[in-house]
């Protein structure tokens, strides 16, 4: 035994080079066949260093850090079990040896995380890496990669951490412009610095202070001794020096409203709702979903059956028509939304299920208006607005097939004021022809993803009902209820809206919306019965609550409208007592 320890202790020294990693049924099987019998005398320096050499180079050693800030960095034995950071602001192009035996690297095994703004691409020479060529990782986001002997494989973190971009731009005065696009997450304890350090915070320079918006762009002022968070969850803040913090919960990332499919405030859920081939409100199936066919009316609804994976429990049934000759989705978003899109690589995608009798190759184009909003403050389409994707080709879907389609492209700067994605599915012309789509469509941006056709887009962000519903408010409302038909015959939810003691004199009310509208809405109504522009009412002296409907609203109407509320007055001729209407508030965007 003292012999065999002294050549341990021999052996040790002896080692000069690692060999491969082994896993423990090789170690054993290494270890019975270097040392049958302590009493055979067969020990040797030489079998005990290959022995301890082997069992050494496989020991999964401590995990240190390898910090990288440079533009490429091949990834050596050396870094087996430990973690390898990047920073960098440009792009960063790592290399990985083949993942075999023969190349030393199996079992092999490190992990890498990228903490700047330049994307880190990492290449596997010969081998993939999750299946594919490359796998690359914007800030924020980590990565455990493991060889399984031919190819690699990734366990992946952060996909919605924060992605901080900063750039410089000169403006008058010397001063500097700083760009932040915070694609969810939390970005916590960061300090304004007096100069910008690459990786750090947020920089200002000079004698600036800044405005950081909603939308990702921070803009320079003259120092007021503040720091002023505009649309974010923070507020006002101290000045140069203060810590802040920033936070987006819940990630947020989805720019697109309903993907959960849980409003259908215009009543197309138990039955079907026309969509015209001139656009109109009818044309909203699920709020956010704008449909337009031509050459024919189709209709659309609600239906259980879903796509498989759909993370809501309704899809959206498109049912064709005779003389149909093409059925364009729409998917137009409000100037604020598309702000954390603008100028950033940005993924698309959405599910559906082909029942249209043939193939489909649906089609995506892009577009966003010239004026914020287009000019919108009612419900309406867009006014001028410019091409950025032109028509461009998915992935074909067989009939009866389920298909997911994703693209990635760079969205243009200008989507600021707006910004629209519109699927073509060609023509159904034939009532029996349907397709239908599922909830968890999204679109986001996502730094460093190569732009064209994308087979692998992210999981899908899909808010609760509550938030989605509240979203799509901002856009229309109504007193029918989500899921009613509008105009239809019932008293359930109708509104009071002014009193009067005689048929010449009423007193107006005030109606409150349920949320803030993105503008001053335009107001429709009706009586408990359906009739439009009439009212209802209930005498006072009845001593019961049934109404009387298909009264004439002998003079008035909505007043006052703004984004919160409006007024409302009229009278009813020789009758005292309360008037009530159903109504909706339209402030909804078509798109262009």
């Amino acid at each position: 035994m003292r012999r065999f320890l002294i050549y341990i202790a021999l052996t040790l020294c002896l080692i000069t080079a690692a060999s491969a990693q082994s896993t423990k049924s090789a170690l054993q099987t290494l270890t019975n066949s270097s040392f049958p019998t302590q009493l055979n005398g067969s020990i040797t320096p030489s079998i005990m260093n290959t022995w301890a050499s082997a069992a050494i180079n496989s020991f999964q050693q401590f995990t240190g850090v390898n910090a990288q800030t440079g533009a490429s960095y091949p990834i050596q034995a050396s870094d087996y079990g430990q973690l390898v950071t990047f920073c960098n602001t440009g792009a960063i192009a790592a290399t990985i040896p083949q993942g075999s035996v023969v190349a030393g690297f199996y079992p092999f095994n490190f992990y890498v995380t990228n903490l700047c703004a330049g994307a880190v691409t990492i290449t596997p020479t010969t081998s993939t890496i999750n299946g594919a060529p490359t796998l690359v990782l914007a800030k924020g986001q980590s990565a455990q990669i493991v060889s399984d002997g031919t190819n690699y494989q990734t366990v992946l973190a952060g996909q919605n951490a924060i992605n901080l971009v900063l750039g410089t731009t000169t403006i008058s005065g010397g001063t500097t412009n700083y760009l932040l696009y915070n694609n969810g997450g939390t970005l916590a304890n960061e300090t304004i610095a007096s100069v910008l350090t690459a990786g750090t915070g947020i920089g200002i320079t000079g004698t600036t202070n800044a405005t950081i918006a909603n939308n990702g762009v921070v803009s320079a002022n003259t120092l007021t001794g503040a720091l002023t968070l505009a649309n974010n969850s923070g507020g006002t803040v101290g000045s140069t020096g203060t810590t802040i913090t920033f936070s987006d919960p819940g990630g947020f990332l989805n720019v697109l409203r309903n993907s959960s499919l849980t409003a259908w405030f215009h009543g197309c859920v138990a039955g079907a709702c026309t969509a015209t081939t001139t656009a109109a409100t009818t044309n909203w199936c699920a709020e956010g979903v704008f449909v337009i066919p031509t050459g024919a009316n189709v209709t659309c609804q609600a239906t259980a059956t879903v796509p498989t994976g759909s993370p809501g429990y309704y899809g959206v049934k498109i049912t064709g028509a005779a003389s149909n000759t093409d059925i364009k989705v729409r998917f137009p978003i409000e100037s604020y939304s598309a702000a954390k899109i603008d100028g950033l690589v940005t993924t698309f995608q959405f599910t559906f299920i082909n029942n249209s009798g043939s193939t489909i190759t649906p089609a995506l184009s892009t577009k966003y208006p010239t004026t914020q909003d287009g000019g919108v403050t009612g419900g309406a389409a867009w006014g001028a607005s410019t091409a950025d994707l032109s028509a461009t080709n998915l992935t074909a879907c067989t009939n009866g097939s389920t298909c997911l389609e994703g693209y990635t492209l760079t969205v243009n700067a200008a989507a600021n004021n707006g910004y629209e994605f519109v699927v073509d599915f060609g023509a159904m012309a034939s009532g029996s022809d349907t397709i239908t789509l599922g909830g968890g469509f999204d679109a986001r941006a996502t730094p460093g993803v190569t732009t064209g056709i994308n087979l692998n887009p992210p999981p899908p962000e899909v808010r609760n009902s509550a938030a989605d519903i509240e979203w799509c408010e901002r856009f229309f409302a109504d007193s029918f209820g989500n899921g009613i038909a509008l105009g239809a015959s019932t008293h359930n939810g109708i509104v009071s809206v002014t009193s009067q003691t005689s048929g010449t004199f009423a007193l107006p009310f005030t109606v409150y919306l349920p949320v803030q509208m993105r503008a001053a809405p335009t107001i429709a109504y009706w009586d408990g019965a359906g009739n439009a522009s009439k009212l209802s009412y209930i005498t006072l002296d009845s001593g019961s609550a049934s109404f009387t409907d298909d009264a004439a609203n002998a003079g008035g109407g909505a007043f006052d409208i703004s984004q919160g509320n409006f007024g409302f007055f009229g009278f009813v001729a020789a009758t005292s007592g309360t008037a009530f209407i159903h109504y909706t508030a339209d402030a909804s965007l078509w798109g262009g």
